[in-house]
């Protein structure tokens, strides 16, 4: 698993996040942690997995199959831009975790 370090601003308060994933495996185990860390919040999974918070939220959706890999693209978007970020520093944490992760388990 692996996931674009570099946040884009796409347009006022809303980022992305590039990710790809070995298999679909790998893909369905990150939504479903991901599902978990944002519990108290609405959730929606139809086409994609969708995350409501307060002012915004958050969209998974996968992109595509590249080969082997499986790209998945993570979108927040926000009314208000304090709150973006706040959910953005969180998601950018958990991201790092489950890398660190993945990476750990390959030992």
């Amino acid at each position: 698993m692996k996931h674009d370090q570099d946040l884009s601003a796409i347009q006022g308060h809303h980022w992305a996040f590039e990710m790809s994933f070995s298999c679909v495996d790998k893909y369905d185990q990150f939504v479903n942690w991901l599902s978990d860390e944002f519990y108290f919040f609405q959730q929606d999974q139809g086409q994609f997995l969708t995350i409501y918070f307060p002012n915004g939220q958050i969209k998974v959706k996968n992109e595509d199959e590249d080969g082997s890999k499986l790209r998945s693209k993570l979108t927040i978007e926000s009314k208000c831009r304090h709150v973006g970020l706040k959910i953005k520093k969180k998601l950018s944490d958990f991201l790092n975790h489950i890398e660190r992760y993945h990476i750990l388990s390959q030992i």
